[in-house]
């Protein structure tokens, strides 16, 4: 649900009382990872070699679209509105940090963790899989989230946690 409706739905009073948190994740990782959950809820078939995932990923997903739903999810009238970003490389660990930070001993044990193997199809890495023309569409339409997080904009990086995290209340244009 977008950050503005859950603003609405709850009311301002609890709303500036929440701290707002988010897993990021690079945005190549991202696609893939969209790309995996289309195959496992049967909207994408399943590639029978590296050449059908490329052209299905370049052919099916639209990143224009996914890339403008992303930032609804993180911005509150073209305000970025997360407090504290997680970045999925370094999920446990960042979750544990957050915790004792807050005064809680650990993070506790029966929360999502970070799934493992989500960043590929078939065996193969981001960089195997996203064609020129899908890595050009997602440098476009994520160019903010990598200037925001401090991604990489290199695929081949596509698995490593950012060089910083997002600032508080920092304003990006989608």
């Amino acid at each position: 649900m977008p950050l503005a409706e859950i603003k609405q739905e709850i009311g301002p009073a609890i709303w500036d009382s929440c701290e707002i948190l988010s897993n990021i994740r690079n945005p190549f990782s991202r696609v893939v990872s969209l790309y995996n959950v289309r195959i496992k809820q049967g909207h994408s078939p399943q590639p029978a070699d590296v050449d059908d995932a490329r052209a299905e990923l370049e052919q099916s997903l639209e990143i224009e679209a996914f890339a403008a739903h992303t930032h609804m999810m993180m911005h509150i009238d073209g305000t970025f509105a997360i407090d504290t970003a997680f970045p999925n490389e370094t999920l446990d660990e960042a979750l544990d940090t957050w915790a004792h930070a807050k005064g809680l001993r650990d993070f506790p044990q029966d929360q999502p963790r970070r799934q493992v193997n989500t960043n590929n199809v078939a065996g193969r890495p981001a960089e195997d899989l996203l064609t020129e023309t899908v890595r050009s569409q997602i440098l476009e339409h994520f160019g903010w989230f990598f200037d925001l997080f401090g991604y990489s904009r290199n695929v081949s990086d596509a698995h490593l946690p950012p060089a910083q995290h997002a600032p508080a209340q920092a304003s990006v244009a989608s």
